[in-house]
């Protein structure tokens, strides 16, 4: 067992159980109630308590919670580029290629075996808790709560819209317009395991989008880098949502085309990622470069002559100046 938070009853503290109190003051959802009731996780000064124990302002409340890591998630040295991380959260720059946790076959060399193989060199254990995932070849920022409470207040934030995310898009064709919305609905593709479409029987998708600069030379057709918000979460959405409009995500196998620096995945990139802190209610925002075959294709489109494929991944450019946090 491990402590989860300890914290006194303020004297403002109306009165009740410490059922209400945990609800209230720390926002514990039925399933964690549950999970500490069963574990026997809530102490009140020093003592095993109940939920349906009264407490009183001056109280000393403890939650413990156990220790553990989910058992489909074998601990791998896997690197990892670890942009935040304290005792509730974990904030990762994932690269192009890696699966962010074990799905669909794949059981291994994911994020989250890399993150069980870094906790385990330091002697910690926590859960692997993803707060949201990105498909295989999109790269960008991942969050991942280490226990149940975190992971509960962080998708409360997301269902509610509080959780900010934007994306980063190189794409076939130049929007006429400065920004606009794709409103359509998104269901999977009868002819193919994985791909999905705009579909009128399908689930509700809304993208939101906005021209960063646009692109002449060397593609006839023009080009432009896009950001991009989410209303929804439906898998491969910005993908699908952009071949729809006419404008794919350059280097998109599915639902685009080669892109002209021969780029081996979507040029498709979470760029910024902002929360509140499921502990101190704190409103973090973080940014994450572009990666460097993602500056050589935003250089070969602005046609900049020379451009090395190994130079260091910058936020200038088609990010507008941005600068990681």
């Amino acid at each position: 067992m491990r402590e989860l938070v300890s914290r006194q009853v303020d004297a403002s503290w109306p009165g009740g159980t410490l059922e209400r109190w945990l609800r209230r003051e720390l926002g514990f959802s039925t399933s964690l109630l549950r999970k500490l009731k069963a574990c026997q996780g809530l102490y009140v000064n020093g003592a095993l308590a109940r939920t349906v124990d009264v407490v009183r302002p001056g109280d000393l409340v403890r939650v413990l919670l156990p220790a553990f890591v989910a058992p489909h998630v074998t601990p791998e040295p896997v690197t990892l580029s670890i942009v935040f991380e304290d005792r509730d959260i974990v904030l990762l720059d994932k690269p192009a290629g890696i699966v962010v946790h074990p799905t669909h076959g794949v059981y291994s060399g994911t994020l989250a075996n890399g993150l069980a193989w870094h906790w385990q060199q330091r002697g910690e254990i926590h859960g692997v808790h993803p707060l949201h995932r990105l498909d295989r070849d999109t790269s960008g920022l991942v969050l991942f709560a280490k226990h149940p409470w975190a992971h509960q207040h962080l998708d409360a934030q997301l269902k509610r819209r509080d959780l900010k995310r934007t994306y980063l898009a190189m794409v076939s064709g130049c929007p006429e317009q400065p920004f606009g919305t794709i409103d359509a609905p998104i269901a999977l593709r009868g002819d193919h395991p994985v791909a999905r479409a705009v579909d009128r029987n399908g689930q509700t998708a809304v993208t939101h989008w906005e021209r960063v600069k646009g692109f002449g030379i060397p593609v006839p057709e023009g080009s432009a880098c896009l950001r991009l918000t989410l209303d929804t979460g439906r898998t491969h959405q910005i993908r699908v949502h952009l071949s729809y409009s006419g404008h794919p995500i350059w280097g998109d196998r599915l639902y685009g085309r080669p892109a002209p620096t021969g780029l081996a995945r979507q040029a498709l990139h979470a760029a910024t990622l902002g929360f509140f802190h499921p502990r101190t209610a704190e409103w973090f925002e973080f940014s994450a470069p572009l990666p460097s075959d993602m500056t050589l294709l935003d250089a070969v489109l602005s046609g900049v002559e020379t451009v090395s494929s190994s130079s260091e991944p910058s936020a200038v450019s088609c990010e507008g100046g941005e600068k990681e946090v």
